[in-house]
């Protein structure tokens, strides 16, 4: 069975998915596929449809209304329409043939789903609602026998044991291909109904909502200012002193005492991480010889000036050295450099120039990854992946469309984030909502 055809088309259906492409069968939409159209055409005809069903169902009977900013119909039309607008323009360059016009069949198969407020099966609409094939696979499919691209004929389900069979409702099941449409597997190895009684109640949590239901809210996230016994999720949601525990910040330990979170301790302290009687416990930063000290990151804290090395604390590595671990890796101008099996401290190098980590790179550059070169910081406004491409005084974070991620200016209060650490100093990212709404997945088919 091979998934990557079955998330493909899942993205025509329901806007998430890969790169790849999705398939048919010899039951419905024949005219359609007789003729090869244009992706943009295909799009004009198949993406506001798409939109407006799956608005109309989500905000009528599937109840996605009750979660904190799924939008009104237009916002949701144009979320929906934008996304699978998108993935239909990925389709252009690859080996993907997209249908001349939208089969008849496709609106019912839409609408089974949706009435049902569930997300269609991928392989059920590649043979029901036939709107790209990947150029040069057999369009016939089989009943019974070995699955083909994890497909089988209209009626057949692909089943964990990647062969075509016919499902049974309320039958024994390893994954979803093994139940009809309209069922899913449950915990317990049986295909049922999904369950989503209690739909629209409020919840803080996963686990407060029940059956099939999950607790929804806008990815949405906002830099708010960290405030002492402010509520949190991590101790990087609290000012300095204080500790997250169990969902409020409080002060961090002192002297002696047991590391909050086996790590958070008092200012000017560590916790003590060799295997001795205070192991666990805070104490002052270890100095030069001391076995170094467990910190946010891992066993790297030493006193100022000194830097971790094999374990101890130490000078702080020169040109040629073996890089420290921790905050602190090679004397001030060095950058830590990758050769062969070593990290070696050596002068920063500039645009262009090879590198393996960030800290190889000068002043106003970074590694890019994808080439391993040393690159420019991206400007204001441009299209950033890996989320080092912005600088120090910026930050990747997500555009309107809520699934392209662009370099801006470190947001301030109130203003859209990311990442814990995308805010301005002083602030952090947090969504801006107490309570989310127990609701469909479907509600959450396409990011908002």
């Amino acid at each position: 069975m091979n998934p990557r055809w079955l998330l493909l088309f899942g993205a025509l259906v329901l806007g998430c998915g890969d790169d790849d492409v999705p398939p048919i069968d010899g039951g419905a939409g024949d005219a359609a596929r007789d003729a090869s159209g244009s992706f943009q055409d295909l799009a004009d005809a198949w993406c506001p449809e798409l939109a407006s069903r799956y608005c109309e169902a989500a905000l009528g009977t599937c109840g996605c209304a009750a979660v904190p900013e799924f939008g009104d119909a237009a916002t949701c039309r144009a979320r929906v329409e934008r996304a699978c607008r998108g993935q239909l323009d990925g389709f252009e360059g690859q080996p993907i043939e997209a249908a001349s016009s939208v089969p008849e069949s496709c609106a019912p198969a839409l609408a089974e789903a949706l009435d049902d407020c569930r997300m269609p099966e991928p392989d059920l609409f590649a043979v029901r609602c036939p709107l790209v094939w990947p150029a040069g696979l057999d369009r016939s499919l089989p009943s019974s026998g070995a699955c083909v691209e994890g497909l089988c004929a209209e009626g057949a389900r692909c089943s964990s044991g990647a062969t075509c069979a016919m499902p049974t409702s309320g039958g024994a099941c390893g994954n979803v291909g093994d139940c009809p449409d309209g069922e899913v597997c449950g915990d317990e190895g049986t295909c049922r109904a999904l369950a989503l009684d209690g739909a629209g109640a409020s919840c803080s949590g996963p686990e407060a909502c029940t059956g099939d239901l999950r607790c929804l809210a806008a990815t949405r996230r906002a830099c708010e200012p960290l405030a002492p016994g402010a509520s949190c999720t991590s101790d990087d949601g609290c000012v300095a002193g204080e500790y997250c525990a169990e969902g409020t910040c409080v002060a961090a330990p002192g002297e002696g005492a047991p590391c909050g979170n086996g790590v958070a301790c008092a200012e000017g302290l560590a916790c003590a991480f060799a295997p001795g009687p205070d192991e666990g416990t805070c104490q002052p930063f270890p100095t030069s010889g001391e076995p170094c000290a467990l910190g946010t990151f891992g066993p790297f804290v030493c006193a100022e000036g000194l830097a971790c090395r094999d374990r101890l604390c130490g000078p702080i590595p020169n040109e040629g050295d073996d890089c420290a671990v921790g905050d602190v890796r090679c004397a001030e101008g060095l950058g830590c450099a990758v050769e062969g099996e070593r990290s070696v401290c050596r002068a920063r190098v500039g645009d262009g120039e090879p590198c393996m980590l960030d800290d190889t790179c000068e002043a106003g550059t970074f590694c890019d990854f994808s080439e391993n070169r040393c690159r420019a910081y991206f400007a204001t406004g441009d299209v950033c992946r890996a989320g080092n491409e912005c600088g120090p005084s910026g930050a990747c974070v997500p555009d309107e469309t809520a699934t392209t991620f662009r370099c801006t200016a470190r947001p301030g209060v109130g203003e859209a984030c990311f990442l814990d650490d995308s805010c301005e100093a002083g602030l952090v990212c947090r969504s801006p909502f107490d309570a989310g709404a127990c609701a469909p997945p479907l509600c959450a088919a396409f990011v908002f």
